[in-house]
């Protein structure tokens, strides 16, 4: 299992649970340096 801990701007927080909401049963994937680290179904 991999973790991806960070930080939230309190103005970005609305736009990431809205956005993750809507990824619900589909793949997410993160970037860190131009390189994907993790790409997986969210639940």
């Amino acid at each position: 299992m991999a973790v991806i801990e960070g930080k939230l701007k309190v103005d970005k927080v609305q736009k990431w649970a809205d956005a993750t909401e809507n990824k619900i049963g589909k793949m997410i994937g993160f970037v860190f340096n131009d390189t994907p680290e993790q790409c997986d179904h969210y639940s």
